[in-house]
């Protein structure tokens, strides 16, 4: 944003790197989410028996 602001400097090629480096961002930002949602379902996956077992435990219900 500062590139494009003209914070940093004062032409063209700033404003050009400016709007890369913000679609690099975006897309980023974009990707983040599924890629939270794909893990974190792995890891209730791979961890659930587990969890379940040890508060089954700890309630006393064994």
């Amino acid at each position: 944003m500062c590139f494009g602001l003209g914070v940093f400097g004062v032409g063209i090629v700033f404003n050009i790197i400016g709007v890369v480096i913000g679609i690099v961002g975006a897309a980023i930002c974009i990707v983040n989410y599924p890629l939270y949602k794909m893990l974190l379902k792995k890891g209730k996956e791979k961890y659930a028996f587990e969890i379940l077992e040890l508060a089954k435990e700890i309630s006393g219900d064994v």
